[in-house]
């Protein structure tokens, strides 16, 4: 759920869902991470009032985590950010913050 909530940010934190973006972090997703359900994912995209905080969700993330497992989240991170061919000022903002 934790990866869910943060690929789901990326994708919506500019207030738009763009397509290329949520076949980029599902694809980027199963590759690093394996088994990943895009069902809830989506669903996340459709409601991202929903998603936690940013400071809740790194808080869990440094708590559950390997430091293996924070970079390969930001390695997913900035290409889903890069996927529409624009890194957004929002989605820099976010990349900033994780690192």
């Amino acid at each position: 759920v934790l990866l869910i909530d943060f690929l789901a940010l990326m994708v919506t934190i500019d207030g738009s869902v763009d397509d290329r973006e949520i076949l980029e972090a599902e694809a980027r997703a199963i590759e690093v991470f394996g088994n990943f359900d895009r069902e809830a994912f989506r669903e996340r995209c459709r409601t991202p009032d929903q998603i936690p905080s940013l400071d809740k969700m790194v808080s869990f993330a440094n708590k559950l985590l390997t430091e293996t497992g924070v970079e390969n989240l930001k390695l997913v991170m900035r290409k889903i950010a890069g996927a529409d061919g624009v890194v957004k000022d929002a989605e820099a903002r976010l990349l900033d913050r994780l690192d």
